[in-house]
């Protein structure tokens, strides 16, 4: 069973916390975000969550127009939209309406074994055929990062679907339906096998040198920087997405050769351990 406890953004499946997608794909591109400020970010994605949020509502009655101009304009009406998502939600009615989509599923667990876990946006029928859908309210379209991300969601359906589409709703601009080629399974596991040796590979390569790591994870073992983030928030750890509180996390300014051969230990013994158990998945 997937389980996402939303009060510490982290997935669970069967009691065991895994990577998100997101997760898995920052690791692939790891510079997507380089040079932008946290405030922007959280503000955008803040921005995204509420727009995901009116659109799981709508859900089939997007198709009901009147109906569903009326729920919007009501929002707008009591200020708990701003006039940049009721044009973007407008936009959203008429690619409904032009496109002919039809929600079947919104917002929906998924997870592939023990790897990773997500929330899909949608899989809906387009113009009659059944398609994987991710909605973004981006700027620019990082078809890239889309063909990862429909890529993972798509293996975690256990479902090659006919298409897999964003739904773009930009800003001053009409909504558009484009069609996004997923990555394939080979590919994705080449990257995800990879990403499990990296904690592996980072002891390793340390062991026997002076580079010391200063915030360990008590639930993981996983390196993290010690560097505060925006508003002074407590940092999640990289690895397993547990709050690096003062309960959570062990500050260290030096290790001896035998903790990190532990470290190094416990890393191989996990990395196993989630190789062990996708087998048996």
């Amino acid at each position: 069973m997937v389980e996402f406890v939303e009060s510490q953004h982290i997935y669970l499946k069967d009691g065991i916390i895994i990577p998100s997608v997101t997760q898995i794909i920052h690791k692939i591109m790891p510079n997507k975000y380089q040079g932008i400020p946290q405030e922007i970010l959280t503000r955008k994605a803040e921005f995204g969550t509420k727009g995901h949020k009116i659109i799981e509502i709508l859900g089939n009655k997007a198709n009901d127009l009147e109906y569903a101009r009326d729920y919007i304009n009501d929002l707008a009406d009591d200020d708990s939209i701003n006039m940049d998502m009721w044009y973007r939600l407008e936009s959203y009615l008429d690619l409904v309406k032009d496109k002919n989509i039809i929600p079947l599923e919104q917002e929906k667990l998924v997870s592939y074994k023990y790897e990773y876990a997500g929330t899909l946006d949608m899989i809906a029928e387009i113009n009659g055929i059944k398609s994987l859908c991710d909605v973004k309210f981006t700027y620019k379209l990082d078809k890239e990062y889309l063909s990862w991300q429909l890529g993972m969601y798509q293996l975690a359906c256990n479902e090659t679907f006919n298409k897999c589409y964003c739904i773009w709703l930009p800003k001053q601009d009409k909504a558009k339906l484009v069609e996004i080629t997923p990555k394939t399974k080979e590919e994705i596991l080449k990257e995800l096998k990879k990403i499990r040796w990296l904690k592996v590979e980072f002891y390793q390569t340390r062991k026997d040198s002076n580079l010391i790591p200063r915030v360990i994870c008590k639930k993981c073992g996983w390196w993290n920087d010690a560097r505060k983030r925006a508003n002074n928030n407590i940092p999640r750890c990289r690895h397993c997405g547990a709050l690096l509180s003062e309960d959570n996390a062990v500050l260290h300014t030096t290790f001896t050769k035998k903790q990190f051969e532990h470290l190094l230990n416990k890393a191989i013994e996990q990395t196993n351990e989630i190789e062990r158990r996708n087998k048996n998945d």
